[in-house]
């Protein structure tokens, strides 16, 4: 009668712990020097007087770093005999089956892994529970420190042993380790900026593909972490899969591994030319990205990513071999130029039609037009934020406006002629649910006549400003200021603070400008109203349950201004005297060109010739023009200078400045 043996091995399980024991103290020594012993450093009264709060990212400190090595380290030490001849061949003799061995070394090196871990965590919740750090931290914040540590530490670990079935070295097994975990991301990336400049209008797949296969290696959701792309449940879920599922992979490997495989850089045929190929390909793309970024040449000659090709194919070579004697190998990079050239001719002569494309009105649901920001899907998600300056187009003939833009730009096709004067993103959410982008940087000055009849829709000028967000009703209050000399007057009566909301966007409708940011224009109108908005931005601010909108503008802005002045603020716009001096400063030059204005009738004489000049004076890169209004000698005898605000202007600024 055959007896039955237990999975499980005490004998394994202590021995281990008696070789390693002192990797997992080391471990929690370093935990608790970078998470409790960090709390504990924080003045706990000063956090309770400012009302402060102590959040995952004050507790996770230098944490992150160790959760990024230690899994790792425990996965190769704990299997680091199948990396020697002699030693796996002595335990493989003993009365264990290979299952046994590996159960019961993967379990010790889980307990050496998730005992520093349990052991912090209590320390954490002892801090919060048992003393005034308490008062100050986040809600849930040790219990999302746990969770992050255990799910990120056990799918690592199992990565880790996986790997090393798949190896003969510890150190190619920490290597591996880490490449694999930043391979797929990397690649993507690599890609990215390859296609770029090869593929026109290319928009990239950050967006459809980076972020969804980040989720799926530990090391890269640390990143989805810190940016909250990645929810506790969602890594709970995965990590929990990729646990079992990655650990099972490597029991299999690790089940028909042959004993002679030890000492090799790769131990199993199947994967040789995977790795072969795979680095390759790899060294050809960092090669590229490197030469681009370097030369700044947006489409490098085929030659030169056959020269990185060839430097990847023979560093592979030479590992499998452990020899330099690979140039008998010349075979397979012949048949991988071959498949490389086919798909060069795929990407030049567009045979999927990725150029070309231009969606029919018909088929369009949504148009999208900016001159910055490019992350159409996540705007669509966030709910088309005005804050973000992204055109939505949803009438049929605005929408229109765009195709013939887009089918205009395509038709042109001026990639080979490169010139970066702009950047255009152009973007559609198609009936069918279907994103489709492009990105144009190349000659956009020629297409300015057509973005500009875009851009002068009422439909985008309503689409890309906060001011529209305000209804009158949640109007609290109207501050009129002047941003040189920082003067102020607060309109509170509802039918005026009504009045002036309706001038303000009548403004974006009428105006040349499209941005009216409070960037470098003189005047200021901060919109105070009750409601959540969208959070605080560059022109907005939220104050308790208030939030503020801040709208720029100018003399030229006579219906607004005229308004402002019948409701009482003409001082706002005539009223200069607290300038004490004006500085203006060439910005290609040394300081000692700088040239001040102190005289108070010059100082008149530029702020009146500021309003025939104004449209050079807002955001030129030439000069800086500063208003200083207020001069004070600090303790130690040095004069602090107060600016309210700082103009710059560009090159037709010089006869002013030659004066």
């Amino acid at each position: 009668m055959k007896s039955k043996r237990s999975f499980f091995s005490l004998a394994i399980i202590l021995n281990d712990i008696k070789r390693f024991w002192w990797i997992s103290a080391i471990y929690a020594l370093l935990l608790f020097l970078a998470s409790p012993l960090t709390i504990l450093n924080r003045d706990v009264e000063r956090y309770i007087l400012r009302e402060n709060t102590i959040n995952l990212e004050m507790i996770m400190g230098g944490a992150w770093f160790f959760l990024a090595l230690m899994p790792v380290m425990i996965g190769v030490m704990v299997f680091r005999y199948i990396q020697n001849s002699k030693s796996v061949t002595v335990i493989h003799s003993m009365p264990y089956t290979r299952l046994q061995l590996y159960v019961n070394h993967f379990l010790t090196g889980l307990i050496l892994l998730l005992v520093p871990i349990l052991l912090n965590a209590a320390i954490l919740a002892g801090i919060g529970g048992f003393t005034d750090y308490g008062l100050v931290f986040e809600p849930n914040i040790v219990t999302e420190w746990l969770q992050i540590h255990f799910w990120i530490s056990i799918a690592l670990y199992a990565v880790t042993v996986a790997i090393g079935m798949f190896t003969g070295s510890s150190i190619a097994q920490i290597i591996f380790t880490y490449i694999y975990n930043f391979l797929a991301v990397g690649f993507l990336w690599g890609m990215e900026q390859v296609l770029n400049g090869n593929i026109y209008g290319f928009s990239g797949f950050s967006e459809d593909l980076v972020i969804p296969v980040a989720k799926f290696f530990p090391l890269t959701q640390i990143f989805l972490i810190l940016s909250e792309e990645i929810s506790m449940t969602n890594l709970a879920v995965i990590n929990a899969i990729m646990f079992l599922v990655i650990g099972a992979i490597g029991y299999f490997v690790y089940r028909y591994r042959n004993l002679e495989d030890a000492g090799d850089v790769i131990s199993n045929d199947i994967l040789k030319p995977i790795f072969k190929y795979g680095v390759t390909i790899c060294v050809m793309i960092t090669g590229i990205v490197y030469v681009k970024g370097l030369f700044d040449i947006e489409n490098p000659n085929f030659l030169i990513y056959l020269l990185f090709a060839l430097i990847g194919y023979v560093i592979a070579e030479m590992l499998l071999r452990k020899s330099f004697r690979v140039w008998d190998s010349y075979k397979g990079f012949i048949g991988f130029i071959g498949a490389f050239a086919i798909v060069v001719l795929l990407v030049s002569f567009d045979v999927f039609g990725y150029e070309k494309y231009v969606p029919k009105v018909s088929e369009i649901q949504t148009a999208f037009i900016s001159d910055g920001n490019n992350d159409i899907k996540s705007f669509i998600e966030s709910g088309y934020r005005k804050s973000w300056r992204i055109g939505v187009l949803t009438e049929e003939e605005n929408i229109a406006l765009v195709t013939d833009t887009h089918q205009k730009i395509v038709a042109d096709r001026l990639l080979e002629d490169s010139k970066n004067d702009g950047y255009l993103v152009i973007g559609y959410l198609l009936k069918n649910g279907k994103i489709v982008k492009r990105i144009y940087n190349d000659h956009i000055e020629r297409y300015e006549e057509k973005i500009t009849k875009i851009e002068n829709t009422r439909e985008f000028r309503k689409s890309t400003n906060e001011i529209f967000d305000i209804t009158e009703g949640q109007l609290k209050g109207v501050e009129v200021r002047n941003q040189i000399t920082d003067k102020a007057i607060t309109l509170s009566d509802p039918v005026v603070m009504k009045e002036i909301l309706a001038a303000a966007k009548e403004v974006v409708y009428s105006s040349e400008d499209t941005d009216f940011r409070n960037y470098g224009d003189r005047y200021c109108v901060e919109f105070i109203f009750e409601g959540k908005g969208e959070g605080e931005t560059a022109d907005t601010k939220r104050v308790g349950k208030y939030q503020s909108i801040y709208f720029g503008f100018d003399d030229g802005d006579v219906v607004l201004k005229d308004l402002l002045i019948k409701e009482g603020c003409e001082a706002i716009f005539t009223d200069y005297s607290n300038v004490q001096s004006i500085r203006i400063m060439k910005l290609d030059e040394e300081n000692d060109n700088e040239k001040t204005i102190s005289d108070h009738a010059m100082i008149q004489l530029f702020i009146a010739r500021m309003d025939e000049l104004n449209d050079f004076c807002k955001d030129g890169d030439v000069y800086r023009v500063e208003f200083v209004c207020r001069e004070e000698v600090t303790e130690d005898g040095e004069t602090a200078t107060f600016v309210n605000i700082r103009l710059y202007a560009d090159d037709r600024f010089d006869g002013f400045y030659q004066d």
